[in-house]
């Protein structure tokens, strides 16, 4: 039988749990992998396709895109990472495959939703480089992205000298809201 200590620092901790977030599960099977969405459904005619690249484990951006889907906003978070079995560092984000990014966008605009893709710091090459193969592949356009924080020079800056921007840089027209 509980004894009192026990009953009080288990109430205490699962009162300290954040509730689980009404999400659903979807899996998106692509040539290379297949990623895991967590999905938080809304009834809006817009979908963020959100790029977290953190095992599935991101509390803060699950609560945002609660918060959004509650104002009719559904947003998408695939793990990509744990898809093609990665480890969470940005020399992963090389391995992540061009043609998963659009197949995830396929299955975005099968919604028949307007569709904006969101990431932020290394992440943000990954959404460039499958908007700009989704584009010279003449699908319809995408809405526009969300960068927030990138990063994508090839190496540090030298001042005074031009930067070298990594390959997907210039290779969309897609709407840009850059966040700095």
């Amino acid at each position: 039988m509980m004894n009192l200590k026990t009953a009080i620092i288990l109430l205490i901790f699962f009162a300290s749990v954040p509730p689980i977030q009404a999400k659903e599960i979807k899996t998106v099977e692509t040539d290379d992998a297949d990623i895991e969405l967590r999905v938080f459904p809304a009834e809006g005619d817009i979908l963020l396709l959100g790029f977290p690249c953190d095992e599935g484990k991101s509390l803060a951006e699950e609560k945002t895109a609660q918060s959004l889907a509650d104002d009719g906003i559904e947003v998408w978070m695939p793990d990509m990472l744990s898809g093609f079995m990665l480890p969470n560092v940005r020399s992963s984000l090389a391995s992540i495959s061009t043609s998963a990014i659009t197949a995830l966008i396929d299955e975005a605009q099968k919604t028949g939703k307007r569709v904006y893709l969101v990431a932020s710091g290394p992440d943000t090459e990954l959404i460039l480089r499958g908007a700009g193969q989704w584009e010279a592949d003449g699908h319809l356009p995408l809405s526009g992205a969300i960068l927030m924080f990138p990063r994508l020079f090839k190496e540090t800056p030298v001042p005074g000298k031009i930067p070298e921007y990594v390959d997907a840089v210039g290779n969309t027209h897609l709407p840009i809201m850059l966040l700095e």
